[in-house]
């Protein structure tokens, strides 16, 4: 079902799929990684899995993307994304029939990143973690966009946006390798031996400073499994098979 939650002054569109059955549900949030949108086919077939198993998804727009109000040039930022994953848990807990001692969060790229910031903001709310290649949020200055004050991107979903400099700051408050010190909760992360764009080696430096129980699962894919439908079903089964063992 589709429903709209207020974050930072702005109305998100948020999908909620409901685990079938009376009583309160383990829940999961999925989070969309750098100018990606809650409808992505490894978003949409992980909530679809989990709801299977018993646990209710629920998946939203990042403030300024996808379905949810803002723009990129003024409220697509990481700290706004941050800030709207607890908007998110708090609706979810006052408007869903959630047990709030068994909550998880999920995040591709960025996502992960965010949801590694998240988890170490609101530790009680957040039960198990898993990281899908998961950016460490640091970003070379290589890529050019402290001079050109921003940064053009093409996406599969919306065209070509451009991403003011901003954007890039913002990010550069936060760091994956430094933040999961300090988590405590049970955590997958999941790597690609393919991946471009978030290499294995940065994905290893997460999990081997993480805090808590922790495990690696390394794949032979790139960035985007989606588009792979074997490894994507391979990487849903061992991210169902996580939050199962630690949700249930």
């Amino acid at each position: 079902m589709k429903e709209s939650v207020r974050s930072g002054g702005l109305q998100l569109a948020v999908e909620v799929e409901q685990a079938k059955g009376e009583g309160k549900h383990p829940a999961v949030i999925l989070l969309h990684g750098n100018t990606g949108w809650k409808d992505e086919e490894h978003i949409t077939t992980l909530s679809r899995e989990l709801v299977d198993a018993g646990i209710t998804a629920i998946r939203f727009d990042a403030p300024g993307s996808g379905e949810s109000e803002g723009s990129w040039e003024h409220d697509y930022r990481a700290t706004n994304y941050i800030r709207s994953v607890k908007d998110v848990y708090d609706w979810a807990v006052s408007n869903l029939s959630i047990d709030t001692s068994k909550v998880g969060l999920w995040g591709h790229s960025m996502g992960g990143m965010v949801a590694i910031q998240a988890a170490a903001r609101w530790p009680a709310c957040i039960s198990a973690l898993c990281g899908s290649q998961p950016s460490t949020g640091r970003s070379p200055s290589s890529d050019g966009w402290e001079k050109q004050g921003g940064l053009e991107k093409k996406t599969q979903i919306f065209g070509t946006i451009w991403l003011p400099a901003a954007f890039f700051k913002d990010r550069l408050q936060y760091d994956s390798v430094k933040t999961v010190a300090s988590l405590k909760m049970p955590q997958l992360y999941i790597a690609g031996t393919k991946d471009k764009y978030v290499p294995l080696a940065e994905a290893q430096d997460i999990f081997d400073h993480a805090g808590g129980s922790k495990q690696l699962e390394v794949f032979e894919t790139d960035h985007f499994y989606k588009n792979d439908p074997e490894m994507l079903q391979r990487i849903n089964d061992v991210t169902v098979s996580f939050f199962r063992e630690h949700l249930l």
